[in-house]
């Protein structure tokens, strides 16, 4: 199957690059449009879950069943801290799975390719204005 590097593609794959944080489909589509006026909103939903199932982006999904997505940038996992309030997500910087993962490999032989770790409660900010 030969895979199309579209100026579209480019453009979606470069904005979540730049973020240096998951986006919704719907906050790359409001960055896309700022870029490439013409780009359809149907047009970058096809383009990410084309990229999920190549695996050039990982996604996992907020409280509200709105998914986020990522760049891949080798092991594929997410660490994320989410607040219900604003769904502000902080990354957790050490993947404390890692252990686990090679327990997993010595005692059951199973080769862990990816996850996903989210944490649901308040961001500082938001904590502080609902004191």
């Amino acid at each position: 199957m030969v895979i199309r590097n579209t100026k579209q593609k480019k453009l979606i794959f470069s904005l979540l690059e730049d973020a240096g944080h998951p986006l919704t489909a719907g906050e790359v589509y409001e960055r896309a449009i700022r870029l490439q006026p013409s780009i359809a909103k149907s047009t970058v939903y096809r383009n990410l879950e084309a990229m999920l199932s190549r695996g050039e982006v990982a996604h996992g999904m907020l409280k509200n069943g709105e998914s986020y997505y990522s760049v891949v940038d080798g092991h594929k996992h997410l660490h994320y801290m989410i607040c219900k309030s604003c769904n502000n997500m902080l990354d957790i910087p050490k993947c404390p799975l890692s252990e686990m993962e090679r327990d997993i490999a010595e005692t059951s032989g199973f080769l862990v390719t990816d996850h996903t770790m989210q944490i649901y409660g308040y961001c500082k900010e938001c904590k502080e204005k609902n004191k």
